[in-house]
């Protein structure tokens, strides 16, 4: 009897399991139609050019062509970030900058004096956010706004999933963010503004008051598709290197300043010396420049260019080019055309530490001397390079980006004299709008 009603027991337990199995597989899919519907709707009534959106874009398209790892990593992301802050919460920006970034709060610090240090004295006032910008988010009783009509300028979509984005993590106090929509900087130093007015820029010159923020168009260096990703855990850099001996560039003109800034010189380098660059340009205005002669060329992913070639060139275009963070990441040599441009990480850059100096301007460069000088060094070179990637992985990582930039709201949050309040002109924004 007792042999029966054990036996009895374990038919049951197995009998279980399957339902068991049947009710996680529901609540799991549950879970993500909850998370996935309101995006939906967001993409059927008002779609939003966000990051986000066009990160779920390019996932789209890989799966419809078969790939469907991309796709999935995507979703599983987004549903975890969601999630796990209906679940555990969000950490306070003191407990966050000192669990998650306790190594990096000391590097990031001078910078960030640098970048507000013509507030520290008078503070910012409402009159002096009035006067910034259009464009601009605000935070308010944990809940973030955006100004409207600015989902739709240029670069701000961008910098607003990345502010939704670090919300996700982290509760922010309120605060008004004014935006640059646009690549050069706004904020320029005058006598008569003092302090000057807070604008949140990618870039700035030296005359520039802007307070830069991270871009992150590119996305995380290394969470990105196959053909753009050009990170390897083991370098092939040093004297076995098997690619090219020769450096590879492709872009835009560069709008108003690119051509001037090195772009032209590259071009017509790659003319008159296929040997030393393969370089090209993606764009071209006849109207402008006359016919293209040959610079005009196919895209070539970034994948296929640290895969094929040991060096690539960095030049700037209206303002910095993002492209710096990617190049770094990889396992090619960065030659970086000098210049008065910088993002936020800049100051951390070190010459013949992180990369190959150049110089550059609208019809020289100095490539030929560069590469001769990598050539004969290739150890020197192989070191170059991993501290490039070390570089990359501390600062350029997602962690190193959310770092800096919760550390920089932080500081510039303690510097706000009034009280925020909401005017007619926003509109409230959802976590799920953007990432």
């Amino acid at each position: 009897m007792r042999l029966s009603r054990l036996s009895s027991l374990r038919c049951a337990r197995r009998a279980s399991l399957p339902r068991l199995c049947i009710l996680v597989v529901i609540l799991l899919g549950t879970v993500v139609l909850v998370d996935l519907i309101p995006r939906m709707v967001i993409v059927a009534l008002e779609p939003r050019e966000t990051a986000y959106w066009e990160a779920w874009e390019e996932a789209y398209v890989n799966r419809e062509a078969g790939d469907w790892m991309p796709w999935l990593k995507e979703k599983a992301g987004m549903t975890g970030r969601r999630w796990r802050t209906v679940l555990f919460g969000r950490k306070s920006v003191n407990h966050f900058l000192k669990t998650e970034c306790a190594n990096l709060v000391q590097t990031y610090e001078p910078l960030i004096r640098e970048e507000l240090h013509w507030w520290e004295q008078k503070g910012i006032t409402k009159d002096l956010l009035d006067r910034s910008t259009d464009a601009k988010v605000i935070i308010y009783q944990d809940k973030v706004y955006l100004s409207h009509g600015s989902e739709r300028a240029r670069l701000i979509p961008t910098y607003h999933s990345l502010i939704q984005r670090v919300r996700l993590r982290v509760k922010l106090p309120d605060m008004v963010i004014p935006l640059n929509p646009g690549d050069e900087p706004l904020a320029l130093l005058r006598r008569e503004l003092d302090p000057p007015t807070p604008i949140f820029s990618f870039c700035k010159l030296s005359n520039f008051s802007d307070i830069m923020l991270p871009n992150t168009i590119e996305g995380d260096v290394f969470l990105r598709a196959p053909d753009k990703r050009a990170f390897r855990p083991k370098s092939r850099a040093g004297p076995k290197d098997p690619r090219l001996p020769k450096a590879v560039w492709r872009g835009s003109t560069g709008g108003f300043g690119g051509l001037v800034k090195g772009r032209a010189a590259l071009l017509n380098l790659g003319l008159q010396r296929p040997d030393l660059i393969d370089s090209g340009v993606l764009d071209w205005d006849v109207n402008r420049y006359g016919d293209d002669g040959g610079r005009l060329k196919e895209k070539m992913s970034f994948g296929e260019q640290v895969d094929r070639y040991k060096y690539l060139v960095w030049v700037p275009g209206n303002c910095a080019s993002v492209r710096l963070a990617l190049q770094l990441a990889s396992d090619a040599a960065v030659l970086k055309i000098d210049s008065p441009e910088l993002e936020w990480y800049y100051p951390l850059l070190q010459p013949w530490v992180h990369y190959i100096p150049m110089t550059a301007n609208e019809t020289w460069c100095n490539l030929e001397e560069a590469i001769g000088w990598a050539e004969a060094h290739p150890a020197k070179v192989a070191q170059i390079v991993k501290q490039a990637t070390d570089f990359a992985l501390n600062y350029l990582s997602a962690r190193g980006r959310d770092c800096y930039f919760v550390q920089l709201l932080d500081a510039y949050h303690k510097l706000q004299r009034d009280r925020v309040s909401l005017g007619s002109n926003v509109e409230y924004t959802p976590e799920w709008s953007c990432c």
